[in-house]
């Protein structure tokens, strides 16, 4: 768990950092490029290792209800990286939904999100 709470923090740096940038700086195509390196080893990993052993050890109920809960999750959670946020219960829970608020007036504001 703390090997993937660590990867989800890295990202979220390198997502923040992407945030600040424009497509013609200089470090643009080389932070697109982490970030991809990033989700495609965080993505091969859960593939190939967590969710086989979820699969192996949960029931079809169990993964039923974790997949609910993660759609439940996302409905709350922020829309932009916060890499100074908290990452672990209780003050992740504590202060998630106030910046996902932000982050969802802030998007509305903005446009993002309506392609």
């Amino acid at each position: 768990m703390e090997h993937e709470i660590r990867e989800h923090a890295e990202a979220e740096q390198t997502m923040n950092r992407l945030d600040g940038l424009r497509p013609d700086d200089d470090a643009f195509d080389a932070t697109v490029f982490e970030l991809e390196t990033q989700i495609r080893h965080h993505i091969a990993e859960e593939e190939d290792k967590l969710f086989p052993a979820l699969r192996a050890n949960a029931s079809a109920e169990e993964l039923h209800a974790l997949g609910a809960k993660v759609e439940a999750a996302k409905k709350i959670a922020p829309t932009r990286p916060h890499p100074m946020a908290p990452d672990r219960p209780p003050l992740n829970k504590l202060l998630g939904p106030g910046t996902a608020l932000v982050d969802r007036v802030r998007d509305l504001i903005t446009g993002r999100g309506k392609d």
